[in-house]
Formats: C-alpha cells, sequence, structure tokens
C-alpha cells in the first residue's frame, strides 16, 4: 500500500460558503450557491494564525478528479467571517467541500484526514461524505461526528470563559482514518467540512469574530492504483467562439497547477506520452444570444470526433448551459486530445464572463 495526496483545503473567500446555520450552509453549498464568505483578515491583531512551515516540502502531486495543487503550493488559511462588523451573541454555519475524488468499483477506501482550526469564539466541526453527482449522504463509522471546541452559548464570555487562555486562543486539531465500504460500481465522492461558530457577547471594548482552518486528505492505495499519468488544459480567458456544424477545437490555453507524462507542447490539446487506460473528462459553460440552437461538444482524439463522449444541448439566450462529459479510452503514445465545438445554425458562443470556463482533464487509471 502506498498513501497519496488527495487534496489540502484551507479557508478561502473562494471555496466556502456562510448561512445562518450549519444546516443551512451544508444545504446552500450543495445546492450550488457561490462562496460567500469575507475575509476579516487579523482582526484584533492579536490571533494565532495557522501557518506552513517556510520550507514546506510537501510538493508531491496531488489530485482529485481536476488536479490539485501541491500541498506546498495551496494559500494560507484566511479568516472568514460574513461581514467586516461582526454582531455580538451571533452564530454562522460555515462549509467547504473538496473536488470530487474517484473510487472505483468493489474497493474498499481508505483515507486519513488531518484537520486544524481556530475560530473566535467557539465551535463545533463536522465531516460528512457525500456522492459528488447526487449529493446522497454516504455513511462512515468514521465520519459525521460533532467534534466540539468549547460552549457555543453567546453568554459564556462573562460566565466561565473570563480569563487566559480564552477559548479563542486554542488551535484545535484532529486526525482520523476514514474507511468506505466497497460498492458494486465506480462512484465519485467529496467530502464536507462545516462549522457552526459562535462569537461571544462583549467582554471589554472589541468585539471580534473569525474562522480559519486546514483540512489535508491522503488515501491509500495499492501499488497497482498510483496515478502514473494526469494532468488537464483549461480556458481562464473570456472569449467568444463562432461555431459552425463543422467540429473546431476550443482554444484551452491553461496547463493545470501539477502534472505528470503528459505533454502541452502543442497548444490547445493534451498529449499522451505514456500508453495506458485513462479517464477523461470534459467540463464547458457557456452561452449564446440568438434563439435556442444546437450546440455540441466532445472528446477529440487526434482531431477526430467521438461518437461515445459527446453532447448535443438546447442553448437558450442568455442562459448559461453546462456540458460534462466522462468515460475511459485506451491511449497510445502521441495521441492528442482536445474539446471539441459544433453548432446548428452558425453562431457564436459566449463563454462564462469569470473564472475557468472549459476543464479537460485526463487521468491513467491501468
Amino acid at each position: 500500500m502506498t498513501i497519496i495526496n488527495r487534496q489540502r483545503l484551507t479557508s478561502q473567500t473562494t471555496n466556502t460558503v456562510v448561512a445562518a446555520s450549519q444546516v443551512q450552509a451544508i444545504t446552500s453549498l450543495l445546492a450550488g450557491s457561490a462562496p460567500n464568505a469575507v475575509n476579516v483578515g487579523n482582526a484584533p491583531l492579536i490571533w494565532p494564525s495557522l501557518n506552513k512551515y517556510i520550507n514546506d516540502n510537501n510538493d508531491a502531486p496531488a489530485f482529485t478528479i481536476i488536479p490539485e495543487q501541491p500541498f506546498s503550493s495551496v494559500p494560507e488559511p484566511q479568516f472568514l467571517w460574513n461581514s467586516l462588523t461582526p454582531i455580538p451573541g451571533e452564530s454562522l454555519g460555515f462549509a467547504t467541500m473538496t473536488s470530487p475524488i474517484l473510487i472505483e468499483a468493489n474497493t474498499q477506501a481508505e483515507f486519513v484526514l488531518f484537520l486544524a482550526v481556530f475560530a473566535d469564539n467557539a465551535h463545533t466541526a463536522r465531516i460528512d461524505i457525500v456522492n459528488a453527482q447526487t449529493f446522497a449522504p454516504i455513511p462512515s463509522t468514521d465520519a459525521s461526528v460533532n467534534l466540539l471546541d468549547g460552549s457555543l452559548d453567546p453568554v459564556t464570555s462573562v460566565t466561565t470563559d473570563t480569563s487566559n487562555p480564552y477559548n479563542w486562543q486554542k488551535i484545535r486539531y484532529y486526525s482520523i482514518p476514514i474507511t468506505l465500504t466497497a460498492v458494486p460500481t465506480d462512484q465519485l465522492v467529496r467530502f464536507v467540512i462545516s462549522f457552526s461558530v459562535s462569537n461571544y457577547l462583549d467582554n471589554g471594548s472589541i468585539n471580534t469574530a473569525g474562522l480559519a482552518f486546514v483540512a489535508d486528505f491522503y488515501q491509500f492505495v495499492g501499488d497497482d492504483e498510483i496515478v502514473s499519468a494526469f494532468g488537464g488544459l483549461l480556458l481562464d480567458e473570456v472569449g467568444i467562439l463562432n461555431l459552425s456544424s463543422t467540429s473546431i477545437r476550443v482554444p484551452l490555453d491553461l496547463p493545470s497547477n501539477t502534472s505528470l507524462n503528459i505533454s502541452y507542447a502543442t497548444p490547445e490539446v493534451i498529449t499522451i506520452t505514456e500508453a495506458g487506460t485513462y479517464r477523461v473528462d470534459i467540463n464547458l459553460v457557456g452561452t449564446i444570444a440568438i434563439a435556442p440552437s444546437q450546440v455540441g461538444v466532445g472528446l477529440g482524439i487526434n482531431n477526430t470526433l467521438q461518437a461515445d463522449m459527446f453532447q448535443e444541448l438546447i442553448v437558450n439566450a442568455v442562459d448559461f448551459s453546462t456540458f460534462t462529459l466522462s468515460n475511459y479510452y485506451v491511449l497510445g503514445i502521441g495521441n492528442q486530445l482536445s474539446i471539441l465545438m459544433y453548432s446548428i445554425p452558425n453562431l457564436q458562443f459566449f463563454f462564462a464572463g469569470t473564472g475557468i470556463s472549459a476543464v479537460l482533464s485526463v487521468q491513467r487509471v491501468f
């Protein structure tokens, strides 16, 4: 058995949903709500901070379905709340989740989680596991435990939490192995981390509130499960693509943060440099400006659209449509993979206005 990096999650405004309660934060996250946390910084200038070592050398590849940053490259945790002006006595919920992780059929998946948390003033933490496609809970005897960090009662600041070390001065840490029972089909899972954080009533001239965390996910895999080739190409420039009934390549311009044994030497394509069986994933988001029209997205291998990996949608003007495709292919050295698009009638396709609009990723599985 070998242990591999899966993903490091740190508290960021780009990945955390805030709501009135922990349950509402989880519900909003799984419903697709955009991250809405506010970075309050080290508000009182005296909070302890969660920092990696200056010379952190955990730079091995980290990957879920889409390759993630090496742990050493993930940004430091931010201090989060729902505004820069916290309300004394309020309690808020926070939630974030990993990218999807593939568990192959008939495989008992074994993970290790490490979590460290700061909160002003007190919090509970919880780790749940869900199916990444249906968001149905996946039971595990090791997860879904409410971890306690002092009382959430806001009056605690004037009753029992009145002297050093105050509850906000305590950094909580936690680690646990998590085992998921084998199922007969492939499944994608996500780990959901959520918190309920209480801001105590005033007990002095300053009242601040914030949450910061870091969570590392590792997985034990058999030697035959170690990924020896992976990577991706992304589209991060806002743009327009002129489409017709003849397929053309999507101008993917940004390599993934990390990759192994693939080549980006040819623009807009991934070139395979290690023969094997690969999982290939495509995600693409965009819209059109005319009446509802037919738009197709698919995988190109050596610039040929694959009949078993394309999707046609009737796209409505202004409304953004999402294309999601996945399949497995036996690929040889030199095969070139791309995203191909076409439309009926001819039209202009507008990619999403911000962030990543298209992703082509590959991962060798055998």
